[in-house]
């Protein structure tokens, strides 16, 4: 009988003298890759179905085809998708790459006020992630599909690096 392996951190940690660079890859797991996939798929049946047929629409077949390559974009960005965040003495940066449809979003390290963690199970399909800071009366979050475990690996980094990152402010 084996014994099962513990689970290695899916992030890595660059640190330098004044900044931290954390790199955390999109969460990929097999559900995910059929919800991809299937729509693929589909696309292509269709655009084969549609060719074949006597009554080929060319709207149809652009549509189609755009819908292929959104699909297929979206494939590729879970896949190779990655979340990178950097943080110096005054600015904490979040971006996601390889695409960056917005461009990424840099927060003043002074108004940065209690960063922790949150067991979100469900944040890698909702898009929130695991670690929270709040930003005047705004929440933000970053760590999409990492586990609170893991999460709290980043966290004693952070503010390891930076203490008054992890501090609670009271009013």
């Amino acid at each position: 009988m084996t014994i099962e392996e513990p689970a290695k951190p899916r992030h890595t940690i660059e640190n330098s003298d004044h900044s931290l660079k954390i790199i955390i890859p999109f969460p990929w797991s097999r559900t995910r890759l059929l919800l991809y996939v299937a729509p693929i798929v589909f696309v292509l049946m269709q655009m084969i179905l549609s060719a074949r047929s006597s009554s080929f629409s060319p709207c149809l077949g652009l549509f189609l085809l755009a819908a292929l390559i959104l699909f297929g974009c979206m494939l590729f960005l879970g896949w190779k998708g990655k979340e990178i965040v950097e943080i110096d003495k005054s600015t904490l940066v979040i971006k996601r790459q390889p695409y960056q449809f917005r461009s990424p979003k840099r927060y003043s390290i002074e108004h940065v006020k209690e960063l922790r963690t949150l067991d979100n199970p469900n944040g890698a399909w909702l898009g929130t992630g695991t670690l929270l800071f709040d930003y005047g009366v705004k929440t933000v979050n970053f760590g999409i599909g990492i586990d609170e475990p893991e999460a709290r690996q980043i966290l004693v980094a952070i503010t390891q690096k930076f203490p008054n990152l992890g501090r609670k402010i009271t009013n």
